[in-house]
């Protein structure tokens, strides 16, 4: 009797919560989930906002019933640019001109121009920060040009989901460390941080003019490493490509790190995975070496000081798996110490012309603060040192120590068959 009792009750309870239709639920052909979202300087209002999400179309079943709406891709993607002072205020106009909600939560990119960078971020990253639908995971980009040009052309061809391609763009970052994906809460973390400086990825559409049909082919070595985005010799369907890092000091952009600048930084970060890299030979300039470079471990970073001017010795450790070796000369521990010091030489050259850049635009973007942090008794001493303004005096000095470890599956070059022969 009393179990029926608190059943009748728990349901006389239950049957408005039920019934009720205010609960906020909206059905999925109301929303258009965005995926990408731009933001430029204003000409009408402060800021210029560019929302871009699948286009939807719905499916008719078998029997000529509704069926739920299916997301688009590539060139079917959807975009409207809107100038207004904060996000929610353009999208609030934006419904007087488009019937769906716009939803926010899974939105993947935010893509900053170049221009509005290098005046100030801190304004719209603080105030997007208290939204809940604003992805903490969310990359953030800095592009060369407009934020709405960059996004009217980011249409992937490759793969049936645009959401998934935003993924693994950054995941490719790893692969290559050309770039690095940067997450929303981590810039934002950064922008206020004592130790060290914010770092976005860095974008830009190419426009193939650095394609060459027909010439003269260039003598000089060229790094994979040594471009800018927008600037590689390229040809294909996808006009936008990431490529090297914008550096903040403070809330500003300050910089560009081109690719093998990048590299540099993740290697003194330790954060570093693996990357190809190719040096011209050592016996012959023409021809080139190529290896998968590991990091063996994390770098051993030293930092004294000497009348209040900081001295950073950082030592950087490696290992290479050759994977090209167009000179078919013969394969030696002589040889292969040979290679070792060509690839240390060339690393070493990219950390130092890193951090002079750094140094000279005073920007800490190595994260060497987490380190002197460690020698000051207090918060407050370490505040009144102020080491985001003493890294420009620093001297900083770099080892790189690689060991070729793997030489690849031949086991005898051509010289050597003929030798034995």
């Amino acid at each position: 009797m009393r179990k029926a009792v608190l059943t009748g009750i728990a349901v006389v309870f239950l049957i408005p919560l039920l019934s009720s239709c205010d609960t906020g639920a909206r059905e999925l052909d109301a929303r258009s989930y965005v995926y990408t979202i731009g933001v430029d300087k204003g000409v009408s209002d402060l800021l210029r906002f560019t929302f871009q999400f699948p286009a939807l179309s719905g499916q008719l079943g078998k029997e000529g019933g509704g069926g739920s709406p299916k997301a688009k891709t590539g060139s079917d993607l959807s975009v409207i640019t809107i100038d207004c002072a904060t996000i929610y205020g353009g999208i609030e106009l934006i419904y007087s001109s488009y019937s769906r909600r716009l939803d926010l939560t899974h939105a993947k990119f935010l893509i900053i121009s170049e221009e509005l960078a290098r005046e100030s971020v801190e304004p719209f990253i603080n105030g997007m920060t208290r939204s809940s639908e604003i992805r903490r995971s969310m990359y953030v980009i800095v592009a060369k040009g407009t934020a709405m040009d960059f996004i009217n052309e980011f249409k992937p061809f490759a793969g049936a989901s645009v959401a998934k391609s935003q993924e693994m763009f950054m995941e490719n970052s790893e692969q290559s460390a050309l770039y690095e994906s940067v997450f929303y809460n981590s810039f934002a973390n950064r922008l206020k941080c004592t130790k060290c400086q914010a770092t976005a990825t860095l974008a830009a559409l190419n426009d193939f003019s650095n394609f060459k049909e027909s010439g003269r082919r260039t003598e000089e070595f060229i790094s994979e490493g040594d471009y800018y985005p927008g600037e590689m010799p390229r040809r294909s369907e996808n006009k936008f490509e990431f490529l090297g890092m914008a550096i903040f000091s403070g809330g500003k952009m300050v910089g560009e790190l081109s690719g093998n600048e990048t590299r540099s930084m993740l290697l003194l970060r330790g954060t570093y995975k693996e990357s190809q890299m190719v040096v011209p030979d050592p016996e012959d300039s023409s021809l080139r070496v190529g290896a998968l470079v590991f990091q063996k471990h994390k770098p051993k970073i030293k930092i004294t000081f000497e009348e209040g001017r900081p001295k950073i010795h950082a030592a950087v450790f490696l290992e290479g798996s050759l994977q090209n070796v167009q000179n078919t000369g013969i394969d030696d521990e002589a040889r292969r110490t040979q290679l070792e010091e060509a690839f240390e030489e060339f690393i070493k050259e990219k950390l130092d012309q890193t951090v002079k850049k750094c140094r000279e635009l005073n920007c800490e973007v190595f994260d060497f603060g987490y380190k002197a942090a460690r020698q000051f008794w207090t918060i407050q001493d370490w505040e009144k040192f102020d080491w985001l303004s003493s890294f420009k005096n620093a001297e900083v000095t770099t080892e790189v120590q690689l060991i070729m470890r793997r030489t690849g599956t031949i086991i005898f070059t051509e010289a050597d068959k003929k030798a034995q022969e």
